[in-house]
């Protein structure tokens, strides 16, 4: 039940990328939720395109070649709480070398599903995967 109310009192920063390789355009669709609004980073500047969340759910941008693209979110739920994820987008280079044969077909327009990275705690030499206090394994 906690995770439950969890869930829906936290909000869920998560989107759909979709795109077309050949063009560079992409769009990002972010997860709807109870009583969300948004506040997007598009251009990866750091600074928010706006400074008051609205109901704007999709961005799109267009990359070039090999270049990628961070794009920040920032979800309010109805209880007034945010959360930010950052999703980066790229765009894949052209395999020039392989070419297409008579029967080869172009590449179909990417479809991804992204989440927000969570920093990671580091871990020390003194961390371990084992639990404190079992000796499984010791020979004595």
């Amino acid at each position: 039940m906690v995770a439950i109310g969890w869930f829906v009192t936290v909000p869920q920063p998560k989107v759909v990328v979709s795109g077309d390789p050949e063009s560079g355009q992409y769009s990002l669709q972010a997860a709807p939720g109870l009583g969300y609004s948004y506040r997007w980073d598009s251009n990866g500047d750091g600074t928010f395109d706006s400074e008051a969340f609205g109901n704007v759910a999709q961005v799109t941008l267009r990359l070039e070649e090999g270049a990628s693209q961070d794009v920040r979110l920032e979800v309010k739920n109805a209880f007034g709480r945010t959360r930010e994820g950052t999703f980066q987008v790229t765009r894949p280079r052209r395999d020039l070398s392989a070419g297409l044969s008579s029967g080869a077909r172009a590449p179909q327009p990417a479809l991804l599903a992204a989440e927000a990275r969570a920093p990671q705690p580091a871990l020390s030499q003194f961390d371990s995967a084992r639990p404190v206090g079992t000796d499984r394994g010791v020979q004595r």
